[in-house]
């Protein structure tokens, strides 16, 4: 793979974005990136995946313009939009859980790709953008909105001003901060706790907890009761 390193221990699988110097992403880095996450999650012996970036300047720059500048490509190129939501939705629709190990700033894009995994750890030197608006672009913000209060969102939006990690962890957009150099065994302790639980439970509970925004209270408990039942059934008969 030419932008990702995938290492496996255990049932937990580690994908780095490695694109020196900051892990900007090209089409066909979004590409690589959604083949990935579309075998890991097919994978049996797999049961979480650890997200993060090479190196210690980024987690993710987001896209790479300079892909552009050099090979003389339009921007407006129809399929960079619809190849990045895929890439978006496939990471955040994975049926295994997802954990961002944010080692550095994460912009635009990669702050996007932090925000549809299921937790965020972040190193206490990182950051979050979308800093669209400085480039006469709009994106990223309705990935985020499930997260982050309005004004959160309107002020990163409007602004275009990164978050710092500790605002970030106070607004409730990371689980976590830790040292940089503690985030990988801290990212791997995590991915292993959650790679302990049954698989076909982290499955049901993902499902359930994307059914569960704009249901009521009682309507999302009985998916969730209906959604019990037929794990139990499906581990009462073996299933994996």
């Amino acid at each position: 793979m030419a932008d990702t390193r995938l290492q496996i221990a255990g049932s937990v699988a580690t994908v780095t974005i490695d694109r020196p110097p900051v892990n900007a992403l090209t089409l066909a880095s979004y590409l690589e990136i959604t083949g990935v996450f579309e075998t890991l999650g097919a994978r049996e012996d797999v049961s979480c995946i650890v997200l993060t970036g090479a190196g210690d300047r980024a987690f993710c720059a987001g896209f790479d313009y300079r892909q552009f500048n050099s090979a003389g490509a339009s921007e407006d190129d129809p399929r960079r939009p619809e190849v990045l939501r895929t890439m978006f939705e496939t990471i955040r629709n994975c049926p295994l859980p997802v954990v961002a190990a944010v080692n550095g700033p994460a912009i635009g894009a990669g702050c996007v790709l932090a925000a549809v995994c299921d937790i965020r750890l972040a190193a206490d030197t990182a950051r979050f953008g979308l800093p669209e608006i400085d480039f006469g672009r709009i994106g990223g913000a309705a990935y985020l909105a499930p997260l982050v209060s309005p004004d959160c969102l309107r002020y990163m939006a409007l602004t275009g001003l990164p978050l710092s990690a500790q605002l970030a962890l106070r607004v409730g957009l990371v689980w976590d901060l830790v040292e940089p150099a503690a985030l990988p065994a801290a990212a791997a302790a995590l991915g292993a706790k959650l790679a302990s639980k049954p698989r076909p439970a982290l499955a049901a509970m993902k499902t359930a907890l994307g059914q569960l925004a704009g249901r009521s209270i009682v309507d999302g408990y009985r998916f969730e009761q209906e959604q019990s039942v037929a794990l139990r059934k499906l581990l009462e008969g073996g299933g994996r």
